[in-house]
């Protein structure tokens, strides 16, 4: 399956993020394996700027330490309920389970609310993209692949990854390579 023309249809280098500043090598790059050998790349590039990225990474620190904070206060309440000993792991159990999901209800709505206060749009609306769109529908040729792993001093994140990061994870395979330098030709931003 070809593209369209991509370059002509979507705006050329404009950050889908804010809509205001030109894509970098901060873009988004989305890698698609083909199904079912994986022997082909095909590298969706989503214009982002410096800054988009820069809310959109520093939003992602420390999920886990966002839902044990919900979680340890409620247990420890749980352990000081004056309730009989037949009763308490009950309470701690459902303390925990009120924390974890409060954790997560916190930390989905995380990206969104860092977004709106920056006024863009959050990571995950790259969903939204066309072109995403295009290449996420077609499950009987091609698979999102998740991509490199971003290593900071202190934790790993980010499945999606700009395309200066998937040019040092590609650098050993021409093939990616290739497909990463189509991408940011069709999407009209820098690979470097």
């Amino acid at each position: 399956m070809q593209p369209m023309s991509d370059a002509a249809r979507f705006p050329a280098a404009t950050c889908w993020f804010c809509g205001r500043a030109p894509g970098s090598a901060a873009s988004v790059a989305l890698p698609f394996l083909s199904l079912p050998d994986h022997q082909d790349i095909r590298v969706v590039v989503l214009p982002r700027c410096d800054a988009c990225r820069a809310v959109h990474v520093r939003k992602q620190t420390h999920p886990y330490v966002i839902v044990l904070g919900c979680v340890f206060p409620l247990m420890l309440g749980a352990m000081f309920l004056p309730v009989s000993e037949d009763v308490l792991p009950w309470a701690g159990a459902a303390a925990m389970l009120t924390g974890f999901v409060l954790g997560l209800v916190v930390v989905a709505q995380r990206d969104i609310r860092v977004a709106k206060r920056h006024g863009i749009k959050p990571e995950s609306d790259m969903v939204g993209h066309p072109l995403y769109q295009q290449w996420g529908r077609d499950t009987a040729n091609w698979r999102l692949q998740t991509g490199p792993r971003e290593a900071r001093k202190h934790r790993t994140h980010a499945r999606w990854t700009s395309v200066s990061d998937h040019r040092v994870a590609f650098a050993n395979d021409a093939t990616a390579m290739a497909a990463l330098e189509q991408g940011c030709r069709e999407a009209n931003v820098p690979s470097t």
